[in-house]
């Protein structure tokens, strides 16, 4: 994907990456946790960590893992830029939530920090720049996404299709997903105690009522929810010598 260069406007920012890895093996089925889980000797996690490492404008990094995590310490090796571990919480926003505390000992309010699933490890360096790139100069923030291609349905309650819907503005969410520090804060504890956790950080902003740019990324910035989808992103990192 050939994509312009990019010069921040920005006399002064920094980054933090904050990579999400609390889930259970609920949808994976398996233990340990996808997270965990090994393409050729290296958890996927671990291609997050490297990732995120290797970006220059990343001035640290923290990682959120579940309470019962027993893999993190005997599978990744931390970077340079790991600054440590943090426990997650019940849902996504409270690990999250608990993830931009761990990092107020490090950032400041309006520094920027790009959370990301442990379960997308197809991310490549030059993907988390552009995205970078693309939203250091916007006033709110902005996440990877990709135009949907596909016809998609919506279902009634009996399993028959419903009605239709128009792809042409819809796009699938992927992360990282990249926010300013006190904002997102905010907004995901505005969102505490609502009947339906929100399912990504987006969402959070969305409701605040401010927009989130889309930041064109690749289609194969997969994520692994079953056991099949294990099989794709390894031929995806072995194509690119990853592992």
């Amino acid at each position: 994907m050939n994509r312009p260069q990019k010069r921040s406007k920005s006399p002064r920012f920094r980054c933090w990456g904050l990579i999400v890895a609390a889930g259970s093996a609920q949808r994976y089925g398996q233990e340990p946790p996808k997270q965990y889980q090994l393409i050729g000797d290296v958890p996927l996690l671990q291609f997050s960590l490297n990732c995120f490492n290797a970006v220059p404008d990343i001035a640290g990094m923290v990682v959120g893992v579940s309470a019962i995590d027993q893999w993190f310490d005997s599978l990744c090796q931390a970077p340079a830029k790991f600054l440590g571990v943090f426990v997650g919480g019940a849902s996504r926003s409270e690990t999250v939530l608990r993830g931009l505390e761990a990092l107020t000992s490090h950032a400041e309010a309006d520094d920027w920090v790009l959370v990301h699933d442990a379960a997308r490890p197809c991310l490549r360096v030059s993907d988390l720049q552009y995205l970078i790139d693309e939203v250091v100069d916007e006033e709110v923030g902005g996440i990877l996404a990709a135009p949907v291609w596909d016809t998609l349905k919506v279902a009634d309650r009996h399993g028959n299709v419903h009605k239709t819907l128009c792809r042409q503005r819809v796009w699938r969410a992927m992360t990282p997903q990249m926010f300013r520090l006190e904002a997102l804060t905010q907004a995901l504890n505005a969102c505490l105690g609502s009947l339906e956790d929100v399912p990504d950080e987006a969402s959070a902003i969305e409701r605040s009522g401010r927009p989130v740019k889309l930041v064109r990324g690749r289609d194969d910035n997969l994520k692994v929810t079953v056991e099949a989808d294990l099989d794709r992103v390894a031929a995806i990192l072995k194509n690119e010598g990853r592992f």
